[in-house]
């Protein structure tokens, strides 16, 4: 169920997230909800993220289609460029649509209906399964972060990451401050709050949603 087997996993995520201010949810203690944030700094810092990330992804594109690289390079960016838009896919709200936390809110409360009056459900395994999948993803988020800072740092030329468009990519030196460490803070800052903040709704509304729909099929079917 998502109120006791998923929903401090999503707290959890939401903890980081909040920090990096890179989503507009938050968790009412004294509702026990999930809301809209009211903060109209983080609403405007979320905005301001998403819609980097949305004109970055035009700039990879650009870069994959029309830019000087091997087909190698190409294929290579366009994964890159793909796992972006799904990231931006995922977490897109500009407008503060309240569907997915009033989706979550929705499934809890249908739950408390659910389970009134019958004993103890047992841990299925496809929800087993799914909890597994979360730690995996919430851990690997931070890998992939790494991973992408010493891909730009080991290699500037890699597509479709900013520093590839430069012509002298190849002689980039890390040794002297220089244009190109701005460029690097500045990919290093979108690559944490893109990855961590995208999974956020992927991860607890789509497969978490998918986990808990079973899991609601198989109580009323008994």
């Amino acid at each position: 169920m998502y109120t006791t087997q998923f929903f401090p996993l999503l707290l959890r995520h939401l903890k980081i997230c909040r920090k990096l201010y890179s989503t507009p949810y938050e968790f009412n203690k004294k509702y026990g909800k999930l809301v809209i944030t009211k903060d109209p700094n983080r609403i405007r810092m979320f905005r301001l993220q998403i819609v980097l990330l949305l004109g970055s992804c035009i700039v990879m594109l650009a870069n994959i289609c029309f830019g000087r690289l091997t087909m190698a390079k190409k294929f290579q960016g366009f994964l890159f460029f793909s796992m972006y838009v799904m990231l931006l896919s995922g977490r897109w709200n500009y407008k503060l649509d309240v569907a997915m936390v009033q989706t979550i809110n929705s499934a809890m409360e249908f739950e408390k209906k659910l389970v009134e009056g019958k004993p103890t459900q047992k841990t299925s395994m496809e929800t087993k399964l799914i909890k597994l999948f979360v730690h995996i993803t919430y851990y690997t988020v931070y890998i992939m972060v790494i991973a992408m800072i010493g891909l730009i740092l080991l290699d500037p030329c890699s597509p479709p990451f900013l520093l590839s468009m430069r012509e002298d990519c190849a002689s980039i030196k890390w040794t002297r401050i220089g244009f190109q460490h701005f460029i690097f803070l500045f990919e290093t800052w979108m690559n944490i709050h893109v990855y961590i903040g995208g999974t956020l709704e992927i991860v607890h509304a789509l497969f978490v949603g998918i986990a808990c729909l079973l899991n609601y099929f198989e109580v009323l079917g008994r």
